[in-house]
């Protein structure tokens, strides 16, 4: 097994809008009556880092732990998500970037690390 770690970029953001989603409705409308500019920030989520295994063509996501020991104060760089990976298994990763942008690509644990193996989609 390894630990294998993913920067969430502009985390802060997506456990504001968690939140946000979870409250009452009501709630929400006074909120959005109070500052209707948030409606135009609402849809604008950051892509999230994900590991899946491959097993028989299908993606089934594993959990992450995440890690604020790095983070910075307000949460929107440094925190990790950390998984732990099984050796032998294929695994396929979506990395997230600070531009917004993200990459996906397979690979599996050989020897205590991993292995890039093929980019996907």
């Amino acid at each position: 097994m390894i630990v294998f770690k993913l920067e969430c970029f502009d985390d802060d953001v997506r456990e504001a809008m968690r939140r946000f989603n979870e409250m009452p409705e009501h709630l929400k409308g006074q909120i959005l009556r109070r500052a209707p500019w948030a409606l135009g920030f609402l849809p604008n989520l950051p892509p999230t880092p994900w590991v899946a295994r491959v097993r028989g063509g299908r993606l089934r996501f594993v959990k992450p732990h995440k890690d604020f020991s790095e983070a910075n104060s307000s949460g929107s760089r440094g925190v990790l998500k950390v998984w732990m990976l099984r050796q032998g298994t294929t695994y396929e990763i979506n990395e997230t970037f600070p531009s917004g942008r993200s990459s996906r690509f397979r690979g599996s644990v050989e020897g205590g690390y991993f292995v890039r193996v093929q980019n996907t989609a």
